[in-house]
């Protein structure tokens, strides 16, 4: 940590104005009174909500005013946090925050089951005959669509107390995976280096190949001798879908997890068959990686080194957006001058700095612009993740000023596509550029399309599968779970690649299948975004700028198809596809 500044030394250039948001710790302390004395108040509208329109209407309306100033107090606090983690002052903060947060949903709880208690006819003859209810349309819509799978309030706080301990299963994965496995040191360079979860894929991306094959072996070999354990963790995950599913009266353990999106199965379902039937282009991909590697055989411990050398150029970050904002120009004119406020106007915490929070994020709250915190290091791949949380913190933007608070956030489903169009646009930037280190360009590209098409979409599949096994049998083991994702790798690589039976194990250290059914949206969305940056690309950038102002006013595949890609179809899966091959076949000629 020597050569990591402390914050004060950064320069104020480089941080970002969190002064816009909140003008100092003061303002925070004077709002949290504020809003601590304010939750209270809302529990005089409990039984009165459902009795007129006009009672429903000033509900609404002191919930989201109040809401949207606790959320303030949670982002400025966590922000400031980031900023630093070693200071104590913020970590209190946050908690605050986040401890009132709770206080005021719980102070709520009963809003939805009230409202669906009421007769439902009378519930929409509000919002036909109260001015100004119609605003919360989709809100209340979006409720009584519950219905169906809400129980009553006795049970539902029944459900509400066991949750803890029906989530049980994923706190002690995280314990047993983060605290209590022994990986081996292996051997980088004549000098023993202890692997983790957190370095293990820099050992992949290794040029020594002996490398990559023992830190792949020591990584499996570990989590096989914990099968049973993690085996245990993860089948009382599939216990507790199956039981969410069961009590609120779904069809599957799935489809409680699209609903909240209004996503059908055969969305789902459309992109694994898709991504089957297109199987044929990640193989001449993996043919063409065979080639440059020139291995006998390609293992699965040789998919992450790079096939192209890096040419190490460094860029500091006023370079950098000024690449982006090149990159950018298909947007428009408007477009690019936001985005340009945005990185000249310290919407940016740039720098690294002892004891700030690692990684990138785009974040903020309504009502003031978004914050992008970065830990620039200068690489090529600090470009894309500027452009990335860039394109996360213009899709906030533009919500935010075209939607009331209640319809400005968008949904997860949709979270991830302006950030990868952003990228899209930035590799097709940067390949038409003199001197462009084209093959690492695109095997960089052909990589993001790889680990967050092909690989999510098979760990989707694993997914569904597994939670079909213990649905259909009630019960399954670490041995069967294994054998499923090994059948599925042959699937996906078992053509052009030998794949090792060590990766039977790597379902075991995958933490997104305690989120179910999540995985499949980084596909959706990567498709989304191909799409939508074909079309910007050809001067049809008027559907994306709707979707981007649209915010959560709609479910998230009406606002797609509203913007011309339609995700009920094959289309936009086959037109990402063929964008993959092109890439591919690109490469071939340059290598």
């Amino acid at each position: 940590m020597e050569n990591i500044p402390a914050r004060k030394d950064i320069e104020e250039k480089y941080k970002w104005a969190i002064e816009d948001m909140l003008e100092s710790d003061d303002a925070w302390e004077k709002l949290y009174k504020e809003v601590d004395k304010a939750v209270p108040e809302l529990l005089k509208f409990k039984g009165e909500i459902s009795r007129s329109g006009d009672s429903l209407l000033a509900f609404l309306k002191k919930l989201y005013k109040l809401e949207e100033k606790a959320e303030r107090l949670v982002v400025y606090s966590k922000m400031k946090k980031d900023e630093d983690n070693d200071v104590p002052k913020y970590q209190d903060m946050f908690m605050r925050a986040a401890s009132l947060n709770m206080k005021f949903s719980a102070t709520v709880s009963f809003f939805a089951p009230e409202l669906l208690a009421a007769d439902e006819k009378t519930i929409l003859g509000f919002i036909d005959n109260t001015k100004g209810l119609e605003k919360y349309d989709f809100v209340i819509k979006e409720i009584l669509r519950e219905r169906p799978h809400t129980l009553s309030a006795a049970e539902e706080e029944i459900i509400a107390k066991a949750s803890q301990a029906l989530e049980s299963s994923h706190e002690t994965y995280i314990q047993l995976t983060n605290t209590e496995l022994q990986f081996p040191k292996i051997t980088v360079d004549g000098k023993k280096v202890q692997i983790s979860d957190e370095n293990f894929v820099s050992f992949l991306r290794s040029e020594d190949r002996n490398v990559r094959r023992t830190a792949f072996k020591a990584m499996f070999e570990t989590y096989g001798k914990n099968k049973n354990a993690i085996s245990s963790c993860f089948i009382g995950n599939l216990k507790t879908t199956a039981f969410y599913a069961d009590v609120g009266k779904y069809e599957n353990a799935r489809e409680p997890y699209l609903f909240g999106d209004d996503v059908p199965g055969s969305v789902y379902d459309n992109l694994l068959k898709t991504i089957d039937d297109n199987l044929e282009v990640l193989g001449d991909y993996l043919k063409l990686r065979k080639r440059i590697l020139k291995v006998k055989d390609l293992h699965m411990y040789d998919l992450y080194v790079p096939i192209a050398e890096n040419d190490g150029k460094k860029y500091t970050f006023e370079e950098a957006r000024e690449i982006v904002l090149k990159a950018l120009e298909p947007m428009g004119e408007e477009y690019v001058k936001i985005a340009r406020e945005g990185l000249y106007s310290r919407w940016a915490d740039v720098c690294e700095n002892k004891g700030k929070t690692s990684g990138a994020y785009s974040w903020g709250c309504y009502g003031c612009h978004p914050f992008m915190l970065l830990n620039w290091q200068g690489t090529i791949n600090d470009v894309f993740t500027l452009i990335h949380e860039l394109g996360h913190s213009m899709h906030t933007y533009y919500s935010d000023k075209n939607q009331p608070y209640h319809y400005a956030q968008y949904a997860i489903f949709a979270a991830e596509v302006a950030s990868t169009v952003n990228e899209n646009l930035l590799i097709r930037y940067l390949l038409g550029q003199p001197g462009a280190n084209k093959p690492y360009l695109i095997n960089h590209f052909l990589e993001e399309f790889r680990t967050t098409i092909f690989r999510q979409a098979m760990f989707a599949e694993f997914e569904y599968k597994a939670h079909s096994l213990f649905g259909a049998n009630g019960a399954v083991t670490g041995e069967e779970l294994s054998k499923l994702y090994y059948d599925i790798n042959k699937k996906y690589y078992g053509k052009q690649v030998k794949v090792d039976e060590l990766i039977a194990n790597e379902w075991m250290r995958i933490p997104h299948f305690y989120t179910p059914f999540y995985v499949y949206k980084y596909a959706t969305g990567f498709s989304c975004a191909v799409a939508f940056s074909k079309m910007i690309l050809e001067g049809k950038k008027d559907g994306y700028m709707r979707f981007l102002k649209s915010g959560g006013s709609d479910h998230p595949l009406n606002l797609l198809k509203r913007a011309g890609v339609d995700m009920n179809t094959p289309a936009p899966i086959e037109s990402a596809m063929q964008e993959f091959g092109m890439y591919v076949r690109e490469l071939e000629k340059l290598i």
